[in-house]
């Protein structure tokens, strides 16, 4: 029975690091902005509700993308995780999810 845990553990210990390589999450220790940084100065640009953040690699650029419901639009607004700069605004589409 332990050597069935320990094979299973060491599996998912192998499928976690595959899975984190290839999608190469974000670390969020490599942030020097906080989320609620982020979001104060997305809000500073876009005034409507958070709806939700997530940090993000952006063309090689970690950057918070925080999403904002204004009206009946939604702005995905990404904010540089390292000085804290709005680098872009994009409207989403209908339909559009991420």
């Amino acid at each position: 029975m332990k050597k069935l845990l320990l094979a299973g553990a060491t599996t998912l210990a192998v499928l976690s690091f595959a899975l984190a390589e290839e999608g190469k999450a974000p670390n969020p220790a490599d942030a020097r902005i906080s989320p609620q940084e982020a979001i104060n100065t997305a809000k500073s640009n876009i005034q409507g509700n958070v709806l939700g953040y997530e940090l993000e690699d952006e063309d090689g650029k970690l950057v918070y993308g925080v999403k904002i419901a204004k009206g009946s639009d939604v702005y995905d607004v990404k904010v540089d995780a390292q000085n804290g700069k709005v680098v872009k605004v994009e409207k989403d589409e209908e339909g559009e999810e991420d």
